[in-house]
């Protein structure tokens, strides 16, 4: 069976000073990368088409309607003599990441029912990551849903940050200098 996933995320850059403004700063580890005890606080929207990709797009997302105005992600280590390898508390789900080289990997997750675990892991982002870089993955993994059902999970994910230009937040805050990245996941087997 063949299923298709499409992952768009918006990832705010800070520029470095008021004269570099218009500079789109790359994704970098030290700037961008999950950090153990940070805390981001999502605003969840209603779906809204995220439009061309390119240079100097504006996405305004003032009109849409919050879904969940709280939604927490938190990051700690997975063991505190490493700090390459991460665990995201989302959802009720945990997410285990591990910073390799200049690249961050999801390698397993678990919540209440479902436990999946990454032979090959998947790549998510690597660092730097510039606009017009891409990062391809084949992942394949094995796990168990409700202690009773067997999994396969394979596929190949393409990332790549495809857009930059500017968001207005449904609060009409106006961030500059905002990335898009854009994850496609393709599953040959599920």
């Amino acid at each position: 069976m063949r299923h298709k996933n499409l992952i768009l995320l918006l990832v705010v850059i800070s520029t470095l000073s008021e004269t570099n403004a218009q500079t789109i700063l790359p994704l970098t580890a030290d700037r961008n990368a999950f950090r153990p005890g940070d805390l981001i606080i999502k605003q969840q929207v209603e779906f809204k088409d995220p439009g061309p990709s390119g240079k100097n797009i504006a996405w305004d997302f003032s009109m849409l309607n919050p879904v969940n105005e709280k939604y927490k992600i938190k990051y700690q280590l997975k063991t505190k003599s490493d700090s390459t390898q991460l665990v995201a508390n989302e959802h009720e789900t945990k997410y285990r990441y591990h910073l390799k080289n200049d690249t961050l990997w999801l390698s397993e997750y678990e919540n209440r029912t479902t436990r999946m675990k990454f032979e090959q892991p998947e790549a998510q982002l690597k660092f730097p990551f510039n606009y017009g870089d891409s990062l391809f993955s084949v992942f394949s993994g094995t796990g168990i849903y409700c202690e009773k059902v067997d999994l396969i999970a394979q596929g190949k994910t393409y990332v790549t940050i495809d857009a930059t230009g500017e968001l207005t937040t449904p609060t009409k805050v106006t961030l500059k200098n905002v990335i898009r990245v854009h994850r496609l996941r393709d599953y040959t087997e599920i």
